[in-house]
């Protein structure tokens, strides 16, 4: 609660494929305005990169955290990480690249997550306040199932931005 970090403000995970279940990740912040513009900071909560392989993030309260991208949870190259039953609320993305950035969760850049039975509501952004994904050629693409996702603000989506190769992705409900 209340940690300041250039990516993952609550929890970052580098190479790794930990379980982080069971927690309440609250008042976090990823800001990397100490380096100089441009930045990125991404994970208020949590930050997954790096090829980590399948962590698993499970039955977390995730809320009022703070990141220019992924709020909540960020993942930027992370594998094939596993979201499951978390409760993500009240979260603010800042980042004002409409385009790709923002979101309560953002996954980019071979990010292939299983995103399954989330409740992602109440979260606001400068762009996307929902989830933003950014599928490469030659990937799978994360797959969101049985998600609520509902009342995200943002100005140009709050529900979900797919951007890429996104035809891979998959959203059932």
């Amino acid at each position: 609660t209340g940690n300041v970090a250039c990516n993952g403000g609550g929890i970052h995970v580098g190479l790794g494929s930990p379980v982080i279940s069971g927690n309440t990740i609250t008042a976090n912040r990823a800001d990397c305005s100490q380096l100089g513009p441009p930045t990125l900071n991404s994970g208020g909560g949590v930050s997954l990169e790096g090829n980590g392989g399948a962590a698993v993030v499970a039955n977390n309260l995730i809320t009022g955290n703070t990141a220019g991208s992924g709020s909540a949870i960020g993942m930027n190259g992370a594998g094939a990480p596993l979201i499951f039953d978390n409760t993500m609320t009240a979260n603010t993305a800042t980042d004002f690249n409409c385009l790709m950035s923002g979101g309560t969760i953002w996954s980019v850049n071979k990010s292939d997550a299983d995103i399954v039975q989330n409740v992602i509501a109440k979260n606001n952004a400068t762009c996307n306040g929902g989830v933003v994904l950014f599928v490469l050629s030659g990937t799978r693409g994360p797959a969101l199932v049985n998600n609520t996702i509902a009342l995200n603000g943002g100005s140009t989506s709050s529900g979900i931005n797919a951007e890429g190769f996104d035809a891979n992705s998959r959203v059932i409900s």
